[in-house]
């Protein structure tokens, strides 16, 4: 019964009723408090309202329920990128990549926070990491393209916006 809860309030998530997506969330975790993936869901919905601190607090109970959990670190890191908390982004980042090498979604988000702080190479290596691992994703080819663009390299920022708009045409 509890995954059902949680199953529905990812999909008042999906639709923007995050009241009603974290009152599943809350649901499933009173019928399952082992369960870490409700705590990650309900962080979710509070982040996408701009609620990082409670976003934070729920996937930090994610983490303490399961410490493997690799996609509530990322979910946390990039909580704390929105607040400007780089370096504990980065660290963050860092333990979903040490629990989950292959997760691009990682690598992407860490890219995005070094090209934020101007540490242009450093986002570029992280977003080919994120290539390598997921070929098929347009969001890390945006992204180094956006790095380069900020180096003032435009020759190979327009090469990756080709590939990002060849992977999904809803970028142009």
């Amino acid at each position: 019964m509890a995954e059902e809860w949680n199953d529905e309030g990812i999909d008042y998530a999906i639709q923007g009723n995050y009241a009603e997506a974290v009152r599943c969330f809350d649901e499933a975790i009173r019928l399952d408090p082992d369960d870490a993936s409700p705590w990650n869901n309900k962080g979710l919905a509070y982040d996408d309202q701009g609620n990082h601190a409670e976003a934070i607090r729920c996937f930090d109970e994610a983490i303490w329920l399961d410490p493997d959990f690799a996609m509530a670190w990322n979910n946390k890191g990039f909580a704390h990128a929105d607040q400007g908390n780089y370096a504990e982004a980065i660290r963050c980042f860092d333990e979903a990549i040490r629990l989950d090498p292959n997760l691009a979604m990682a690598w992407n988000n860490k890219g995005n926070v070094y090209n934020s702080q101007g540490n242009y190479t450093e986002a570029i290596r992280c977003y080919d990491e994120a290539i390598r691992l997921d070929p098929d994703d347009a969001s890390p080819w945006n992204n180094k393209g956006i790095a380069y663009y900020n180096q003032g390299n435009y020759t190979e920022a327009i090469r990756c916006y080709d590939e990002a708009m060849m992977l999904d045409p809803g970028l142009a």
